[in-house]
């Protein structure tokens, strides 16, 4: 499987970016590789802990939550997150939605179902103010199915405010609009497997998650076998050792969510303008939603379709990593929207920053914000040197760690045995030389330039990289030595922290 993602993401999102942390991280950093300074800190909701950013720019600053920034309002996320209230909203504004009805708890199921056989079956059931497709339930046939589905819904998920609508044949597509403007479209298809006329049904979706794990959107987000797969495969005549056919597709869920294996496929080329149009307009007719996801259910027959909901705060990932097609960049259109003076300012896009540290430091409590250092500078530049000395000794490599940041500069130090490895470092050439000039008075230190173009992405901050599986035995020794003592609290979060991009950020907020 081959990917077309956008090049100056590739190999700049680190580990420790969750898929659900994806859509944040990405506006974060364009907005950083801007020049923009860049601010994480907590909000609260009640016993909820939720972590937000902010760019300042020309005196102001500008808060965002996941891809969301200020001009979606607090009364356009009051409108959307009811999909009652939504569906009113378009209907006054002529955009077309499915056929339906709002029914609150205290209308019993009865009354639910002599509607449903009044609007004519097959219908949708959902919560109106459920996240992530809890709780949806499309194409119910007849009253049998659809009291089994209320049964779900009101009894056992505990969502007893309903709606019940029309079920229109087509296939949903997830459009995102940036101020009147459609920036990408995907379509969403259910966990599936295709046989090799060799492997087991277990030994694919083995081979799948394998698969998967390479896709950031996706890491942590495996096809897991449970009932409900076992069951859809036996109606198809399978089982787990079953061995599938040789271009066999076997879908294995009914839902697309990509949570349970469910992939995304770009669409953006394939739609009609009448249905980006619909998706426009459905955006405009909610005060304050400047951007936005907009689920349409397409008949591509008819070239029609119906806003099945609109969503404020949607995640971007399939859009950014999408199974097949063209990957869109989402986060350059929203820093372009709210910031459109940096549109032509020099991205730098071979440095990127790492999250993790700024989410564990946030997230434990020891600060209650974390200001990112700047990316380099335009004119900054990347050199690697072959270094010589006792790269055994943590001491040395800590002051080298601390010239480096001390000039500004970003890069790591990677040892390739106790006595020798190879140093990279970025930023302005007379950052550098003050660099090296230090570098030079340290004892038994030998230094001398490589000829090698740096290519890979750098991450902010000065790492101290471990020695390869190859020699592990200076680690092994350190790490033996160091468990015969007890670390202080400020050791061990030195060691934790110290080589991060936020450790002088931290000290300064404790002296503070």
């Amino acid at each position: 499987m081959t990917y077309d993602y956008l090049p100056h993401l590739h190999k700049c999102v680190p580990s420790s970016v969750s898929p659900d942390k994806l859509s944040m991280y990405t506006v974060a950093l364009e907005g950083w590789r801007r020049g923009l300074p860049l601010k994480f800190y907590t909000t609260q909701f009640g016993n909820r802990r939720e972590i937000n950013y902010s760019f300042e720019y020309e005196g102001k600053e500008y808060k965002f939550a996941v891809a969301k920034g200020e001009d979606v309002t607090q009364e356009a996320m009051k409108i959307a997150k009811d999909k009652y209230i939504t569906k009113n909203y378009l209907l006054e504004k002529n955009v077309s939605v499915p056929q339906g009805k709002k029914f609150d708890k205290t209308t019993d199921d009865e009354m639910i179902l002599n509607y449903a056989n009044q609007l004519g079956y097959p219908v949708v059931l959902k919560p109106t103010n459920a996240n992530l497709g809890e709780g949806v339930i499309a194409n119910i046939q007849n009253k049998g199915e659809l009291e089994q589905a209320l049964k779900q819904v009101r009894n056992d998920l505990g969502y007893q405010n309903v709606i019940v609508e029309k079920h229109i044949e087509g296939e949903e597509v997830r459009v995102y609009v940036i101020n009147g403007k459609v920036i990408a479209a995907m379509k969403r298809i259910p966990a599936y497997i295709i046989g090799d006329g060799k492997h087991t049904i277990k030994e694919l979706i083995a081979l799948k998650n394998e698969e998967r794990r390479k896709n950031p959107n996706y890491k942590g987000r495996n096809i897991i076998i449970d009932k409900e797969l076992k069951q859809n495969i036996e109606k198809e005549g399978y089982d787990l050792n079953s061995i599938l056919e040789e271009g066999k597709q076997l879908f294995l869920r009914n839902k697309s969510n990509i949570s349970a294996g469910g992939e995304s496929i770009d669409v953006t080329d394939e739609i009609t303008d009448e249905i980006k149009n619909l998706a426009v307009a459905a955006t405009k007719a909610i005060p304050g939603l400047a951007q936005a996801g907009v689920d349409i259910i397409v008949n591509e027959k008819e070239n029609s379709g119906a806003v099945l909901e609109i969503n404020t705060r949607p995640g971007i990932g399939g859009h950014l990593f999408p199974s097949e097609g063209k990957a869109r960049d989402i986060p350059k259109a929203i820093i372009d929207y709210y910031f459109p003076n940096t549109k032509r300012m020099k991205n730098s896009t071979q440095f990127y920053f790492d999250y993790g540290s700024v989410q564990e430091l946030l997230n434990s409590g020891l600060a209650e914000e974390v200001i990112v250092p700047p990316v380099p500078t335009a004119d900054a530049i990347i050199k690697e040197f072959y270094i010589k000395g006792n790269l055994n000794s943590l001491s040395l490599k800590r002051r080298i760690q601390r010239l480096a940041l001390g000039a500004n500069l970003y890069g790591y130090l990677e040892p390739n045995s106790e006595e020798s490895g190879k140093l990279v470092i970025a930023g302005t050439e007379e950052n550098i030389k003050i660099f090296l000039d230090n570098l030079q008075k340290e004892k038994n230190i030998e230094i001398s330039e490589s000829d090698r173009e740096i290519k890979e992405p750098l991450r902010a901050g000065f790492v101290i990289r471990k020695l390869s599986k190859k020699d592990k035995n200076s680690t092994h020794q350190y790490t033996k030595k160091s468990s015969k003592k007890q670390l202080t609290f400020k050791q061990k979060l030195y060691n934790k922290f110290g080589d991060s991009i936020i450790w002088k950020i931290y000290r300064k907020l404790k002296k503070g």
